[in-house]
């Protein structure tokens, strides 16, 4: 395993001795599948962090669990993001091992609707 490490630098801040800034797509043709998929995946979760800090719901600061990659907004269905290159039924069924250690199967499509969040969709699954 190999730690991996982004930040977000903004405004004035200086960029560290020894790094260079360079636009994330030049890097695409680049890079071998499994750093493309950390590149991205760092991407996204830096933008959650900047731009969603309150529950779209209930309104409180959002905090960051200590023992996983996730946050604590508020109770609600089971949920989740699907990885670059996942299907939606493939999201289902590991966001639900993840979640509460359930295997599903019988996966079929609910419904959807815009998400509050930005440049999100919420795609909805009854599974047995």
């Amino acid at each position: 395993m190999v730690a991996l490490y982004a930040a977000a630098i903004e405004g004035d801040n200086a960029i560290p001795e020894g790094f260079v800034l360079k636009p994330l797509r030049g890097f695409l043709t680049c890079l071998d599948e499994g750093l493309i998929w950390a590149v991205g995946r760092a991407n996204h979760l830096i933008h959650c962090e900047q731009t969603h800090n309150y529950c779209g719901s209930c309104s409180p600061r959002i905090k960051d669990k200590t023992d996983e990659q996730a946050s604590i907004p508020f109770y609600s269905v089971l949920a989740g993001f699907v990885e670059p290159s996942e299907t939606l039924e493939n999201c289902d069924r590991r966001e639900v091992r993840e979640e509460v250690g359930i295997t599903v199967g019988g996966i079929s499509y609910f419904g959807s609707q815009p998400w509050p969040f930005s440049n999100s969709l919420m795609i909805g699954f009854t599974a047995e």
